[in-house]
């Protein structure tokens, strides 16, 4: 995250992760070896649920923080997906679900690094 410039990191993880101590450490090591300041938010599960906390909670705090980095397994790690498409290109969710449902519309520009 440094090498992009970033100063502030949201640090992405599910409760059963963050109980294992890893994000703590990452933050506690970011800090040390880099200065770059993060906070920690446990919301990332595969449940329904995710859509609202992506929206209202990860997409403007990972934006206001200028970045941020996702911890854990594979289903957990999902939402992480729609914070990139949504910090990276703008908009709602909605905007790139596939119709009928949503809008269908493609991202226009190059989504940030896994």
């Amino acid at each position: 995250m440094a090498q992009y410039g970033a100063k502030r990191v949201l640090i992405l993880t599910d409760p059963q992760i963050n109980v294992l101590g890893i994000p703590a450490r990452i933050r506690r090591l970011a800090d040390q070896a880099t200065g770059i300041s993060s906070e920690i938010s446990t919301g990332c599960t595969s449940s329904p649920p995710t859509t609202a906390w992506t929206r209202r909670r990860a997409t403007p705090a990972s934006r206001a923080r200028g970045g941020f980095v996702a911890v854990g397994a594979a289903r957990p790690s999902t939402p992480p997906r729609p914070v990139n498409l949504l910090t990276t290109d703008g908009g709602e969710l909605m905007d790139y679900i596939n119709k009928p449902i949503g809008h269908a519309q493609a991202p226009k520009q190059q989504l940030k690094s896994r």
